[in-house]
């Protein structure tokens, strides 16, 4: 029987090398995977409230799936007056991801200051949404037709507000003028998941 001679040294210097070139294969293909996905909310559902007196209406609200997964708003408005924002009420309700059922109120949202400073924000969570022509003008809303074109989320900073997935998401937005008179609301509905891209 002969004796195969080892240099241990060498060998566990090939083993390692052989498994740091394996790591970077499989985080390599996890990081292609990964890209290849995102989390968003994918609406199905836009429109006017029911519950709420209202002078603006949106006009032809609807949700346009551009490719699967990713879903935009459309909608005219047509402000009828000048308008200052004087305070918004955003409720947004988690329900069940199969029957839409079992709603909990999951975030309540208020403001009475900057709203409109708020709502023109550059690189906020919602600014892909007021993203209409002519470009809205604080801080107050000139009398015009305004349309949304291709309206949604800016879905990297979604993951901020700790949304479970596969849940679906009710979301009422209510604008109000001068001592609270309602002048605006909208609704939307969509599921949280994520998306192949």
């Amino acid at each position: 029987m002969s004796r195969v001679k080892m240099d241990l040294p060498k060998l566990s210097a090939s083993l390692l090398a052989a498994a740091l070139c394996l790591l970077r294969v499989t985080m390599m293909e996890a990081g292609r995977q990964q890209a290849a996905q995102r989390d968003a909310l994918v609406v199905d559902a836009y429109g006017n409230c029911d519950d709420v007196e209202r002078t603006i209406r949106l006009i032809k609200p609807e949700v346009v799936t551009l490719r699967p997964g990713v879903t935009v708003l459309r909608c005219g408005v047509n402000v009828t007056r000048e308008l200052e924002i004087s305070w918004v009420d955003v409720d947004t309700f988690m329900c069940d991801g199969q029957t839409r059922d079992n709603c909990v109120r999951f975030l309540n949202w208020k403001r009475d200051s900057g709203v409109c400073a708020l709502a023109t924000a550059k690189d906020m969570l919602w600014t892909p949404l007021f993203n209409v022509r002519p470009p809205l003008r604080c801080p107050v809303i000139a009398q015009g037709i305004y349309q949304l074109e291709n309206g949604s989320f800016d879905t990297s900073k979604l993951s901020l507000l700790m949304m479970p997935k596969n849940k679906y998401f009710r979301v009422k937005f209510a604008a109000f003028a001068d001592k609270r008179k309602p002048y605006f609301c909208a609704t939307l509905g969509g599921i949280y998941k994520t998306v192949k891209v």
